[in-house]
């Protein structure tokens, strides 16, 4: 079998963060992702931001935002990750 992620690029481990940061990748992509991170600094560095990012936003107070803005940051990450759907 040949494995899912071969010579992973870094617009992959782009689209991997949130569910490396989340641990939800299987074992293999983990092991490929990290072996990248060994290689590739500027990715060290994504993920470093996104981490200091995810954890600024858990800061907030969930009311701190209202629910038309909720939905426009809903609507734009959905755009983003090409699942806009109505």
């Amino acid at each position: 079998m040949s494995a899912p992620y071969p010579d992973l690029a870094c617009r992959r481990v782009v689209e991997m963060v949130t569910d490396y940061l989340e641990g939800r990748l299987d074992t293999e992509a983990q092991v490929q992702l990290e072996q990248h991170l060994v290689l590739c600094d500027a990715c060290v560095n994504f993920i470093d931001q996104h981490r200091a990012l995810v954890g600024a936003l858990r800061t907030l107070a969930p009311q701190a935002a209202s629910p038309e803005a909720r939905q426009a940051a809903l609507r734009a990450f959905r755009r983003v990750r090409g699942s806009d759907k109505p």
